[in-house]
């Protein structure tokens, strides 16, 4: 397993967008984790070529450890889990924990995603 870096940055007042390219499933990449719990509102996003069957879950921690161990996958609104398919597709996240990262599961030799992570609050 290979941990992608991240990059982020302040887009707007209250707004911080948060990206991991480059996640392949030939090495069933993870993004580094990032730290979003002040910022309630978030959204997810994944470009790029998906391959057979690729997927990506966006995972959560709420460990107080830098780095987290224990990671669980988040859900939508709906109450389904955050398992994106095809390209483009944005849902908002359900909760608001301590970390996040997006986590490869699926998918072959060409796949290569980048995932979006945008968090909106107050401050």
């Amino acid at each position: 397993m290979a941990e992608r870096a991240r990059s982020g940055a302040w887009v707007a007042k209250g707004i911080h967008r948060t990206v991991w390219a480059g996640l392949t499933f030939a090495t069933t990449d993870t993004g580094a984790p990032t730290k979003y719990h002040r910022l309630a509102d978030k959204n997810v996003t994944v470009r790029g070529t998906f391959g057979a069957g690729g997927s990506v879950v966006l995972e959560g921690s709420n460990d107080v450890t830098d780095p987290p161990t224990n990671w669980y996958t988040l859900q939508d609104v709906a109450g389904n889990a955050i398992a994106l398919t095809a390209a483009n597709p944005t849902e908002q996240v359900l909760q608001n924990t301590l970390w996040y990262r997006p986590r490869v599961t699926a998918g072959d030799g060409t796949t290569s995603l980048a995932c979006e992570l945008v968090a909106t609050g107050g401050d």
